[in-house]
């Protein structure tokens, strides 16, 4: 599984632009507001011994998705079972369970914290976006059915929709935030995160940015019944501690830091 997951990392980094692109020097001076979107993460991915976690009738009932203790989680199974339809109807609904805690939505409070610390009046939107073009939200081998969809969202350069409410006197601009390779490996942690800059006006993707756990110093998740007891805050903690470098990282390329 760690060398699939490493697998991982070198087909996202192929398949985007991974040094990012800077917006104009002299548009991120004039930005004196910034709305967070957090964008669909998939389900974390956890080793085989996870399973042993969950009572044995949860996963009967929720496999191979199912939210533990808030996180959203994907367990893998018979090839068989993966290919019931009813099974991705089930994913989904499980997707929007209330009260299901988000990754993105929890780095765009990140976010938020960096952008309001330099000056920059900053909001988080409510809901999390769904990633286009995500069909297939259940396990597979390569996980190519998210992992394709968020590069391609991460690359798409069309002018993006749905941000004319935005439009006002002030400089104001869109920052849509996504976590792919999100997955825990041998008891550690592994995650990348994404930020695309938009301009609301005419939608116009000004600048993207990239940032990644690096494999040799990925952050240990475990002992994972301590990891994931009562609410999960001891991995809350630790995804949101590494997201927040991530975070600066993809700020600092956006130009925000200097």
């Amino acid at each position: 599984m760690y060398a699939r997951s490493l697998l991982f990392v070198s087909v996202l980094l192929a398949g985007c632009a991974i040094s990012g692109t800077p917006p104009p020097e002299g548009e991120v001076r004039k930005i004196k507001a910034v709305h967070i979107v957090a964008m669909e993460a998939p389900p974390l991915g956890v080793p085989p011994e996870f399973r042993y976690l969950v009572p044995s009738y949860v996963m009967h009932i929720a496999s191979p998705f199912l939210v533990y203790n808030t996180i959203a989680v994907l367990i893998q199974m018979p090839a068989a079972e993966r290919r019931a339809g009813e099974v991705s109807k089930s994913i989904q609904a499980a997707q929007e369970t209330e009260g299901a805690w988000a990754p993105a939505r929890a780095l765009a409070d990140e976010a938020r914290a960096q952008l309001d610390a330099r000056g920059v009046a900053a909001t988080v939107a409510p809901e999390v976006r769904p990633i286009p073009g995500v069909e297939d939200r259940r396990y597979t081998l390569s996980m190519e059915n998210w992992l394709a969809p968020i590069r391609a969202w991460y690359k798409d350069a069309k002018p993006a929709a749905g941000y004319a409410g935005f439009r006002s006197g002030r400089p104001l601009y869109i920052l849509e935030l996504a976590v792919a390779n999100y997955e825990i490996v041998e008891n550690k942690l592994l995650m990348s995160v994404m930020m695309k800059m938009i301009d609301p006006f005419d939608g116009r993707v000004m600048g993207r940015a990239y940032a990644y756990v690096d494999p040799a110093r990925m952050p240990k998740v475990g002992p994972l019944d301590q990891a994931f007891g009562g609410d999960a805050k001891p991995f809350k903690e630790i995804v949101t501690a590494e997201g927040r470098i991530l975070v600066e990282e993809c700020l600092a390329q956006l130009r925000f830091l200097e």
